[in-house]
Protein backbone atom coordinates (compact mmCIF):
# COMPACT_ATOMS: atom_id res chain seq x y z
CA UNK A 1 0.00 0.00 0.00
CA UNK A 2 1.16 3.56 -0.76
CA UNK A 3 2.54 5.31 2.30
CA UNK A 4 0.74 8.49 1.19
CA UNK A 5 -2.86 7.30 1.09
CA UNK A 6 -5.16 4.92 2.90
CA UNK A 7 -8.74 3.71 2.61
CA UNK A 8 -10.91 5.39 5.20
CA UNK A 9 -14.40 5.13 6.66
CA UNK A 10 -16.34 7.85 4.89
CA UNK A 11 -19.57 9.77 5.45
CA UNK A 12 -22.09 10.87 2.84
CA UNK A 13 -25.55 12.41 3.34
CA UNK A 14 -28.46 9.97 3.53
CA UNK A 15 -30.26 11.92 0.82
CA UNK A 16 -30.73 15.38 -0.66
CA UNK A 17 -27.33 15.41 -2.37
CA UNK A 18 -28.33 18.36 -4.59
CA UNK A 19 -28.62 20.65 -1.56
CA UNK A 20 -25.87 19.03 0.47
CA UNK A 21 -22.95 19.38 -2.00
CA UNK A 22 -21.62 22.94 -1.83
CA UNK A 23 -19.07 24.49 -4.21
CA UNK A 24 -15.51 24.98 -3.02
CA UNK A 25 -15.12 28.15 -0.99
CA UNK A 26 -12.22 29.05 -3.34
CA UNK A 27 -14.77 29.56 -6.08
CA UNK A 28 -15.88 33.20 -6.32
CA UNK A 29 -14.89 34.05 -2.70
CA UNK A 30 -15.75 37.75 -3.14
CA UNK A 31 -19.01 37.25 -5.04
CA UNK A 32 -21.73 37.87 -2.45
CA UNK A 33 -24.50 37.26 -4.98
CA UNK A 34 -23.05 33.82 -5.77
CA UNK A 35 -23.03 32.72 -2.11
CA UNK A 36 -26.47 34.18 -1.47
CA UNK A 37 -27.72 32.08 -4.36
CA UNK A 38 -25.99 28.97 -2.93
CA UNK A 39 -27.56 29.65 0.47
CA UNK A 40 -31.02 29.95 -1.11
CA UNK A 41 -30.51 26.68 -3.00
CA UNK A 42 -29.46 24.86 0.17
CA UNK A 43 -32.30 26.42 2.15
CA UNK A 44 -33.02 24.67 5.44
CA UNK A 45 -32.08 21.24 4.13
CA UNK A 46 -29.08 19.32 5.54
CA UNK A 47 -26.08 20.82 3.80
CA UNK A 48 -22.32 21.30 3.99
CA UNK A 49 -22.96 25.04 3.67
CA UNK A 50 -21.46 26.90 6.61
CA UNK A 51 -18.63 24.45 7.36
CA UNK A 52 -16.19 26.93 5.82
CA UNK A 53 -16.73 30.67 5.64
CA UNK A 54 -15.75 32.45 2.40
CA UNK A 55 -14.72 35.51 4.43
CA UNK A 56 -11.28 34.82 5.94
CA UNK A 57 -12.09 37.01 8.93
CA UNK A 58 -14.92 34.77 10.04
CA UNK A 59 -13.03 31.75 11.40
CA UNK A 60 -13.21 32.25 15.14
CA UNK A 61 -13.27 30.01 18.20
CA UNK A 62 -16.99 30.77 18.57
CA UNK A 63 -17.69 29.80 14.96
CA UNK A 64 -15.57 26.66 15.33
CA UNK A 65 -17.74 25.55 18.28
CA UNK A 66 -20.93 26.23 16.30
CA UNK A 67 -19.67 24.13 13.39
CA UNK A 68 -18.59 21.31 15.72
CA UNK A 69 -22.01 21.33 17.43
CA UNK A 70 -23.74 21.16 14.04
CA UNK A 71 -21.61 18.16 13.05
CA UNK A 72 -22.37 16.34 16.31
CA UNK A 73 -26.09 16.94 15.70
CA UNK A 74 -25.70 15.43 12.22
CA UNK A 75 -24.16 12.32 13.75
CA UNK A 76 -26.81 12.07 16.47
CA UNK A 77 -29.69 12.45 14.01
CA UNK A 78 -27.99 10.21 11.42
CA UNK A 79 -28.20 12.95 8.80
CA UNK A 80 -24.96 11.57 7.40
CA UNK A 81 -24.35 7.90 6.73
CA UNK A 82 -21.10 6.07 7.46
CA UNK A 83 -20.04 3.85 4.57
CA UNK A 84 -17.52 1.04 4.58
CA UNK A 85 -13.82 1.71 4.71
CA UNK A 86 -12.55 2.41 1.21
CA UNK A 87 -12.42 5.21 -1.35
CA UNK A 88 -14.72 6.85 -3.90
CA UNK A 89 -14.37 7.08 -7.67
CA UNK A 90 -15.99 10.27 -8.97
CA UNK A 91 -17.14 10.83 -12.53
CA UNK A 92 -18.27 14.32 -13.52
CA UNK A 93 -19.71 15.43 -16.83
CA UNK A 94 -19.43 19.20 -17.18
CA UNK A 95 -20.93 20.38 -20.44
CA UNK A 96 -19.80 17.23 -22.22
CA UNK A 97 -16.33 17.29 -20.65
CA UNK A 98 -15.38 14.40 -18.37
CA UNK A 99 -13.49 14.81 -15.09
CA UNK A 100 -12.50 11.76 -13.03
CA UNK A 101 -11.27 11.71 -9.44
CA UNK A 102 -10.35 9.32 -6.63
CA UNK A 103 -11.37 10.42 -3.12
CA UNK A 104 -9.05 8.98 -0.46
CA UNK A 105 -7.37 9.95 2.82
CA UNK A 106 -3.92 11.50 2.40
CA UNK A 107 -1.19 11.19 5.04
CA UNK A 108 -0.15 14.64 6.25
CA UNK A 109 3.27 13.26 7.15
CA UNK A 110 3.89 13.01 3.39
CA UNK A 111 2.85 16.65 2.76
CA UNK A 112 4.75 19.90 3.14
CA UNK A 113 4.06 23.55 2.44
CA UNK A 114 7.46 24.77 3.66
CA UNK A 115 9.82 26.32 1.14
CA UNK A 116 12.76 24.07 0.26
CA UNK A 117 11.32 20.96 1.93
CA UNK A 118 10.86 18.15 -0.63
CA UNK A 119 7.86 15.90 -0.05
CA UNK A 120 5.78 13.33 -1.89
CA UNK A 121 2.78 15.69 -1.59
CA UNK A 122 3.87 19.27 -2.19
CA UNK A 123 2.08 22.55 -1.78
CA UNK A 124 2.14 24.66 -4.92
CA UNK A 125 1.35 27.93 -3.15
CA UNK A 126 2.23 29.23 0.30
CA UNK A 127 -0.62 29.11 2.83
CA UNK A 128 -2.33 32.37 3.66
CA UNK A 129 -2.99 33.61 7.22
CA UNK A 130 -6.39 31.96 6.91
CA UNK A 131 -4.78 28.53 7.38
CA UNK A 132 -4.12 29.33 11.05
CA UNK A 133 -7.77 30.21 11.55
CA UNK A 134 -9.00 27.15 9.68
CA UNK A 135 -6.87 25.02 12.00
CA UNK A 136 -9.17 26.17 14.81
CA UNK A 137 -12.06 24.37 13.14
CA UNK A 138 -10.15 21.07 13.16
CA UNK A 139 -9.42 21.36 16.91
CA UNK A 140 -13.11 21.01 17.79
CA UNK A 141 -14.79 19.46 14.74
CA UNK A 142 -15.45 15.70 14.78
CA UNK A 143 -15.72 15.51 10.98
CA UNK A 144 -14.29 17.10 7.85
CA UNK A 145 -15.93 17.67 4.46
CA UNK A 146 -13.01 19.24 2.61
CA UNK A 147 -12.51 20.50 -0.93
CA UNK A 148 -8.84 19.58 -1.46
CA UNK A 149 -7.69 18.48 -4.92
CA UNK A 150 -4.30 16.92 -5.63
CA UNK A 151 -2.91 16.53 -9.13
CA UNK A 152 -0.92 13.45 -10.04
CA UNK A 153 0.80 12.49 -13.31
CA UNK A 154 -0.22 9.45 -15.32
CA UNK A 155 -0.11 10.04 -19.07
CA UNK A 156 -1.75 6.72 -19.92
CA UNK A 157 -4.51 7.34 -17.34
CA UNK A 158 -4.59 3.68 -16.39
CA UNK A 159 -6.09 4.17 -12.92
CA UNK A 160 -9.23 5.96 -14.09
CA UNK A 161 -9.55 3.62 -17.08
CA UNK A 162 -9.44 0.60 -14.77
CA UNK A 163 -12.05 2.09 -12.43
CA UNK A 164 -14.37 3.05 -15.29
CA UNK A 165 -14.36 -0.57 -16.49
CA UNK A 166 -14.94 -1.98 -13.01
CA UNK A 167 -18.22 -3.10 -11.52
CA UNK A 168 -18.24 -0.63 -8.63
CA UNK A 169 -21.11 -0.11 -6.19
CA UNK A 170 -22.89 3.21 -6.89
CA UNK A 171 -23.10 5.66 -3.98
CA UNK A 172 -24.76 8.70 -5.55
CA UNK A 173 -25.64 10.30 -8.87
CA UNK A 174 -27.05 13.83 -9.12
CA UNK A 175 -26.71 17.30 -10.67
CA UNK A 176 -24.35 19.65 -8.81
CA UNK A 177 -25.60 23.17 -8.15
CA UNK A 178 -24.12 26.24 -9.87
CA UNK A 179 -23.10 24.55 -13.10
CA UNK A 180 -20.94 21.86 -11.51
CA UNK A 181 -22.30 19.24 -13.89
CA UNK A 182 -23.59 15.73 -13.33
CA UNK A 183 -21.59 13.76 -10.75
CA UNK A 184 -21.57 10.05 -10.04
CA UNK A 185 -19.76 8.48 -7.09
CA UNK A 186 -18.89 4.79 -6.75
CA UNK A 187 -17.44 2.87 -3.81
CA UNK A 188 -13.89 1.47 -4.20
CA UNK A 189 -13.18 -1.47 -1.86
CA UNK A 190 -10.01 -1.25 0.29
CA UNK A 191 -7.92 -3.74 -1.70
CA UNK A 192 -8.61 -1.91 -4.97
CA UNK A 193 -8.03 1.50 -3.36
CA UNK A 194 -4.65 0.32 -2.11
CA UNK A 195 -3.75 -1.07 -5.53
CA UNK A 196 -4.67 2.21 -7.25
CA UNK A 197 -2.73 4.26 -4.69
CA UNK A 198 0.36 2.11 -5.30
CA UNK A 199 -0.03 2.48 -9.05
CA UNK A 200 -0.16 6.27 -9.16
CA UNK A 201 2.49 6.93 -6.46
CA UNK A 202 6.09 7.19 -7.74
CA UNK A 203 8.94 5.68 -5.73
CA UNK A 204 10.80 8.98 -5.33
CA UNK A 205 10.33 12.69 -5.86
CA UNK A 206 7.12 14.67 -5.71
CA UNK A 207 4.18 12.59 -6.85
CA UNK A 208 1.30 14.92 -5.99
CA UNK A 209 0.82 18.69 -5.95
CA UNK A 210 -1.97 20.66 -4.30
CA UNK A 211 -4.24 22.23 -6.92
CA UNK A 212 -7.13 23.38 -4.74
CA UNK A 213 -7.81 23.72 -1.02
CA UNK A 214 -4.32 25.08 -0.25
CA UNK A 215 -5.28 26.60 3.10
CA UNK A 216 -7.41 23.61 4.12
CA UNK A 217 -4.61 21.07 3.79
CA UNK A 218 -2.12 23.50 5.37
CA UNK A 219 -4.54 23.94 8.30
CA UNK A 220 -4.78 20.17 8.70
CA UNK A 221 -0.99 19.97 8.80
CA UNK A 222 -0.77 22.73 11.42
CA UNK A 223 -3.39 20.97 13.56
CA UNK A 224 -1.59 17.62 13.22
CA UNK A 225 1.78 19.10 14.21
CA UNK A 226 0.20 20.66 17.28
CA UNK A 227 -1.46 17.37 18.25
CA UNK A 228 1.49 15.02 17.64
CA UNK A 229 3.44 15.76 20.86
CA UNK A 230 0.42 14.69 22.93
CA UNK A 231 0.11 11.21 21.37
CA UNK A 232 1.79 7.91 22.11
CA UNK A 233 3.53 5.81 19.45
CA UNK A 234 0.43 3.75 18.65
CA UNK A 235 -1.77 6.82 18.20
CA UNK A 236 0.83 8.51 16.01
CA UNK A 237 0.36 5.88 13.31
CA UNK A 238 -3.43 5.81 13.18
CA UNK A 239 -4.92 8.98 14.67
CA UNK A 240 -7.56 10.29 12.23
CA UNK A 241 -6.18 13.85 12.44
CA UNK A 242 -3.03 12.61 10.72
CA UNK A 243 -5.00 12.36 7.47
CA UNK A 244 -7.15 14.61 5.30
CA UNK A 245 -9.64 13.63 2.63
CA UNK A 246 -8.53 14.65 -0.86
CA UNK A 247 -9.60 14.09 -4.44
CA UNK A 248 -6.82 12.82 -6.70
CA UNK A 249 -7.11 14.08 -10.28
CA UNK A 250 -4.81 13.13 -13.15
CA UNK A 251 -3.18 16.27 -14.51
CA UNK A 252 -2.71 14.58 -17.88
CA UNK A 253 -6.27 13.34 -18.30
CA UNK A 254 -7.74 14.64 -21.54
CA UNK A 255 -10.46 16.74 -19.95
CA UNK A 256 -8.48 18.16 -17.03
CA UNK A 257 -6.91 21.59 -17.54
CA UNK A 258 -5.31 24.31 -15.47
CA UNK A 259 -6.78 27.75 -15.80
CA UNK A 260 -4.49 30.64 -16.64
CA UNK A 261 -2.69 32.22 -13.68
CA UNK A 262 -5.02 34.47 -11.75
CA UNK A 263 -5.28 37.91 -13.34
CA UNK A 264 -4.00 41.00 -11.57
CA UNK A 265 -6.30 44.04 -11.84
CA UNK A 266 -5.11 47.55 -10.90
CA UNK A 267 -7.98 50.01 -10.60
CA UNK A 268 -6.35 53.37 -9.77
CA UNK A 269 -4.43 55.69 -12.13
CA UNK A 270 -4.82 53.29 -15.01
CA UNK A 271 -2.80 55.16 -17.63
CA UNK A 272 0.09 55.82 -15.24
CA UNK A 273 0.24 52.17 -14.22
CA UNK A 274 0.04 50.98 -17.80
CA UNK A 275 3.06 53.12 -18.75
CA UNK A 276 5.04 52.03 -15.67
CA UNK A 277 4.40 48.34 -16.23
CA UNK A 278 5.31 48.45 -19.93
CA UNK A 279 8.63 50.16 -19.09
CA UNK A 280 9.55 47.39 -16.62
CA UNK A 281 8.04 44.21 -18.06
CA UNK A 282 8.26 43.03 -21.65
CA UNK A 283 4.64 42.64 -22.70
CA UNK A 284 2.00 43.13 -25.35
CA UNK A 285 -1.36 44.84 -25.05
CA UNK A 286 -4.56 43.24 -26.27
CA UNK A 287 -8.14 44.35 -25.63
CA UNK A 288 -6.88 46.71 -22.92
CA UNK A 289 -5.03 43.94 -21.04
CA UNK A 290 -1.27 43.72 -20.52
CA UNK A 291 0.15 40.33 -21.54
CA UNK A 292 3.70 39.57 -20.28
CA UNK A 293 5.83 37.76 -22.85
CA UNK A 294 6.28 34.68 -20.67
CA UNK A 295 4.15 32.99 -17.98
CA UNK A 296 6.62 30.90 -15.99
CA UNK A 297 6.88 31.38 -12.19
CA UNK A 298 9.87 33.72 -12.56
CA UNK A 299 7.87 35.97 -14.90
CA UNK A 300 4.91 36.03 -12.51
CA UNK A 301 7.20 36.93 -9.59
CA UNK A 302 8.76 39.77 -11.59
CA UNK A 303 5.36 41.13 -12.62
CA UNK A 304 4.13 40.97 -9.02
CA UNK A 305 7.26 42.81 -7.83
CA UNK A 306 6.71 45.56 -10.41
CA UNK A 307 3.06 45.90 -9.39
CA UNK A 308 3.99 46.01 -5.69
CA UNK A 309 6.65 48.68 -6.29
CA UNK A 310 4.24 50.83 -8.29
CA UNK A 311 1.58 50.62 -5.57
CA UNK A 312 4.18 51.38 -2.87
CA UNK A 313 5.13 54.60 -4.64
CA UNK A 314 1.76 55.70 -6.00
CA UNK A 315 -0.81 54.05 -3.74
CA UNK A 316 -3.80 52.06 -4.95
CA UNK A 317 -4.55 48.36 -4.76
CA UNK A 318 -4.39 45.18 -6.79
CA UNK A 319 -7.26 42.72 -7.08
CA UNK A 320 -6.73 39.07 -7.97
CA UNK A 321 -9.50 37.71 -10.14
CA UNK A 322 -10.26 34.84 -12.48
CA UNK A 323 -12.64 36.73 -14.75
CA UNK A 324 -12.63 40.51 -14.19
CA UNK A 325 -14.90 42.78 -16.18
CA UNK A 326 -13.15 44.78 -18.90
CA UNK A 327 -14.11 48.15 -17.42
CA UNK A 328 -12.78 47.31 -13.96
CA UNK A 329 -9.20 48.51 -14.41
CA UNK A 330 -5.92 47.52 -16.01
CA UNK A 331 -5.68 43.74 -16.26
CA UNK A 332 -2.31 41.94 -16.25
CA UNK A 333 -3.03 38.57 -17.84
CA UNK A 334 -0.62 35.65 -18.20
CA UNK A 335 -0.71 32.73 -20.58
CA UNK A 336 -1.74 29.24 -19.49
CA UNK A 337 0.49 26.88 -17.56
CA UNK A 338 1.66 23.91 -19.57
CA UNK A 339 0.82 20.70 -17.69
CA UNK A 340 4.39 19.48 -18.21
CA UNK A 341 5.75 22.52 -16.33
CA UNK A 342 3.83 22.25 -13.07
CA UNK A 343 5.71 19.42 -11.33
CA UNK A 344 9.18 20.70 -12.34
CA UNK A 345 8.17 24.13 -10.97
CA UNK A 346 7.87 22.72 -7.42
CA UNK A 347 10.86 20.36 -7.60
CA UNK A 348 13.08 20.51 -4.54
CA UNK A 349 10.34 22.06 -2.41
CA UNK A 350 9.87 25.23 -4.43
CA UNK A 351 6.66 27.22 -4.12
CA UNK A 352 4.88 29.08 -6.87
CA UNK A 353 4.07 32.78 -6.44
CA UNK A 354 0.82 33.56 -4.59
CA UNK A 355 -2.19 33.52 -6.92
CA UNK A 356 -0.13 31.79 -9.59
CA UNK A 357 -3.00 29.67 -10.91
CA UNK A 358 -6.36 28.25 -10.05
CA UNK A 359 -8.36 25.25 -11.17
CA UNK A 360 -10.98 26.06 -13.76
CA UNK A 361 -14.04 27.30 -11.92
CA UNK A 362 -16.43 24.69 -13.31
CA UNK A 363 -14.01 21.86 -12.40
CA UNK A 364 -13.51 22.86 -8.77
CA UNK A 365 -14.31 20.33 -6.10
CA UNK A 366 -17.52 20.37 -4.05
CA UNK A 367 -17.85 19.67 -0.31
CA UNK A 368 -19.44 16.22 -0.46
CA UNK A 369 -17.76 13.21 1.19
CA UNK A 370 -16.49 13.42 4.76
CA UNK A 371 -14.56 11.46 7.36
CA UNK A 372 -13.86 11.51 11.10
CA UNK A 373 -10.90 13.57 12.29
CA UNK A 374 -11.43 13.04 16.03
CA UNK A 375 -12.01 10.12 18.40
CA UNK A 376 -14.60 12.12 20.35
Amino acid sequence: MSACFKPSRLFVPRGGFEKWAIPSWERSPDDEAFWERVARTAGNAPSAFGFYAPDAAEETAEQAKMIADAMYRMLETETVERIERGAVFTERNIGGRERYGIVMAADLEAYSFREGEPAMIRATLPPSPRAERLALLRETAPLEFPYVTLFYQEKRDRAASYLRRGDLEPLYSFELMEGGGQIKGSYIPPFEAEMIAEQITPRTGTGFVVAEGHDLIAAAKLRWEKLKPTLDSTELDSHPARFILVELVNLFATETELVTPVRRVITEEEDAFRDYFRRNVKCKERDGALLPATSDPAAIRKADAVIAEYLRINGGRVKYDVKPSRDEGVCVRFGAFDADELFPAVKGGKLLPPYAFTVREEQMRYCLEGREISYD
